[in-house]
This record gives C-alpha cells, sequence and structure tokens, in this order.
C-alpha cells in the first residue's frame, strides 16, 4: 500500500507539472514594444497639432493596436470631433467610458461631450430627413375669370359708310340732274332760235334760264356732295392731323366752290 501511494503521488505530479508548463502566461510588454506605442502616439500628437488630423488617427490606432490603453480612445474620439466626423467620435466616446481602469472624472467629461454629439447628430438626422422629403407644390388657387365689358360707343351715322356711299350717290345724282338741265337748257335756247313770234321766243328764252339756273345748281350741289363724300372716305381711311375747307367761289359767269386742304404727318 505504502508503495501504491507513493507511485499515485508521483504521477499526479506528473500531470500537474505538464498542465502548468503548458498554460501561457501573461507578461508585461516589452520595452521595445512600448518605445512603439510611445512612438506612435508622439507622432499622433504632433500630426495632431499641424492640423493633419487622418495623419494622427491612423498613428493613435496603431499605439491602441498595439497596448490597448483606454486613454488613445480617448484621444482618437477629440481628433474625430475635431475632424467633423460626429459619429465616429460618439463610437470611440463610448469604448472608452465602457472601458476599465478609467478616472471617473474623465469618464464624466467624456459622457458630457458624448451627451452633446449625440444632440448633434440627431439634430443634423433630423435636417438630412427634412430634405429627403418631396415637396410637393401647391397649386395656387384659381381665381375666378372676370370678362372686361367692352362698352361698345356706338358709331356716329356720320362716319359710317352707308353715310359716305348716301352722300357720293346725291352728289352722282345731282351730277346727273344737272347734265338733264343744261341738256333741256340747250334744247329750249335751240327752240329759241327756231320760234318766230315774240310769245314763243319769250317762253322759250325763260325755259331756257330756268333750265340752265336748274343745271347750274345740280352741278354745284353735285360737286359739294361729291367733295364732301370723298372727304369723309380720306378721313376715315387715313389717321392724319387734317383740315379741310371749302370756300365758294363767285364769278361773273360761274358758280364754284373752292375745296382746300391741309394734312400734317
Amino acid at each position: 500500500m505504502p508503495v501504491q501511494i507513493g507511485r499515485v503521488i508521483i504521477v499526479w505530479g506528473l500531470v500537474a507539472s505538464v498542465l502548468l508548463a503548458s498554460t501561457p502566461v501573461l507578461a508585461a510588454p516589452g520595452p521595445s514594444v512600448a518605445s512603439r506605442v510611445e512612438k506612435h502616439n508622439q507622432l499622433g500628437i504632433q500630426y495632431y497639432r499641424e492640423g493633419k488630423f487622418p495623419d494622427a488617427v491612423r498613428e493613435m490606432l496603431e499605439a491602441y493596436r498595439l497596448i490597448p490603453d483606454p486613454g488613445l480612445l480617448y484621444n482618437i474620439a477629440k481628433i474625430y470631433v475635431k475632424m467633423g466626423e460626429t459619429s465616429l467620435a460618439i463610437t470611440y466616446f463610448e469604448k472608452f467610458v465602457q472601458s476599465d481602469e478609467v478616472i471617473p472624472s474623465d469618464v464624466q467629461k467624456a459622457l458630457e461631450t458624448l451627451q452633446k454629439l449625440r444632440e448633434k447628430a440627431r439634430v443634423a438626422e433630423e435636417k438630412k430627413r427634412a430634405t429627403k422629403q418631396e415637396i410637393e407644390l401647391v397649386p395656387l388657387p384659381q381665381k375666378p375669370v372676370v370678362k372686361q365689358q367692352v362698352e361698345l360707343k356706338p358709331v356716329p351715322f356720320t362716319q359710317r359708310g352707308e353715310f359716305r356711299w348716301l352722300i357720293a350717290g346725291s352728289g352722282g345724282a345731282l351730277l346727273l340732274a344737272s347734265g338733264i338741265c343744261g341738256l333741256q337748257a340747250s334744247q329750249a335756247v335751240t327752240t329759241f332760235e327756231k320760234a318766230s313770234g315774240v310769245k314763243q321766243k319769250q317762253d322759250a328764252q325763260a325755259r331756257a334760264r330756268a333750265w340752265a339756273l336748274g343745271a347750274d345748281i345740280n352741278l354745284v350741289g353735285g360737286i359739294l356732295s361729291m367733295g364732301f363724300a370723298g372727304y369723309l372716305w380720306w378721313d376715315a381711311e387715313t389717321p392724319k392731323n387734317k383740315e379741310i375747307a371749302l370756300v365758294p367761289v363767285v364769278g361773273d359767269h360761274y358758280v364754284g366752290v373752292q375745296w382746300n386742304v391741309a394734312a400734317s404727318w
């Protein structure tokens, strides 16, 4: 029995030694790793001061990859704030406050900054949604169509075409009557020349004078009518400043009218 118990103790001792030998041991970083982390950290600080924010983030991330120090997370978040990358800054601030071995005062500062960044992100998101919304154009209210009532002023009869034709027709009729009267006066003169008696000559002479007077009157009336009709047409067709004057002219053996017209363009 004592020999067997000794053998069991020896076997269990060997097993324990093997297990302990195979268990990894977490050792502190060596001086080479620490120097590399410090080098990346210093470069990140230098780039940050020079305004080279992407290079500063790259160096800080490399340092954190070598040694996951929470302070590097805080620095990375601050750099992203400077870059205007709100969502990335929020991500690294959240990692910082969730890390172990962080000073409470630093956590409080990070939480205050984190709250401001979240509010800023919310406002930016609302603005983004507002700009993406489709803007519907509201149709303008239709105004009732108001028909302008144009007051039609009656055209004076003297300015109508019918009046011009009437005057022209009257003038033509008077000229025709003047010709007929002149023909009758000529026949009366022939009768006067052929008459043998005194009474016949007196009657023929009286008829000749009456027909001649009628011919003259109708001639004057026809000329006046035709001239007036011509003026009416001219006045209606040409928009000019016009002046017209009819001056009667009486001679020893004739009666007439002088038509003076002045127009300015």
